[in-house]
């Protein structure tokens, strides 16, 4: 999504890359990092393109979605580097490249976030504007269109980020 892409260019000052418009998207971040980069975050998850293999795997249960994000991770972290997940995966998957990150002793950190312990320091940047929380909004409905409102956004349509229904 191009527009999700340009906000993230725009807010956090990075470049950025559409998967599915780069051809050989991990040679091109291995060329743009110099051999890998140090920390790879996956907040993908379970939601990236799925092969028609993956698609057959998790209609039967055999998998929890697609591994295609996590993959990339895997191939364009360096040596000794760090995969962070924060992207929510299922319970199954076949042909998890294990071996290719042991052989390249690479540290794989996952879970849901404590949240509540960033909290405060959260809490701080609001206050004092370093971070805006509304940046992301896109839209804003009323509380009975919560269904539409939920189909923008898990359709990725209108250009939605984020939807906040008020009462």
């Amino acid at each position: 999504m191009d527009y999700r892409l340009e906000h993230a260019k725009r807010t956090n000052h990075v470049e950025t890359y559409n998967f599915e418009k780069t051809h050989d998207i991990d040679q091109t971040l291995l060329e743009a990092t110099k051999g890998g980069a140090d920390v790879v975050i996956d907040c993908v998850g379970l939601d990236a393109k799925r092969t028609a293999m993956e698609k057959v795997e998790t209609a039967l249960m055999l998998q929890g979605g697609s591994l295609g994000a996590f993959n990339t991770a895997a191939n364009v972290v360096r040596k000794f580097g760090t995969i962070q997940v924060i992207g929510v995966y299922g319970l199954k998957y076949n042909m998890f490249p294990f071996g290719h990150l042991f052989e390249r002793n690479v540290q794989v950190k996952m879970g849901q976030a404590p949240v509540i312990h960033y909290m405060p320091e959260l809490f701080r940047q609001i206050q004092t504007g370093k971070i805006d929380p509304t940046d992301i909004i896109t839209h804003r409905l009323h509380i009975s269109d919560a269904p539409r409102a939920y189909e923008i956004f898990d359709n990725k349509d209108e250009s939605c980020i984020k939807v906040v229904l008020k009462p």
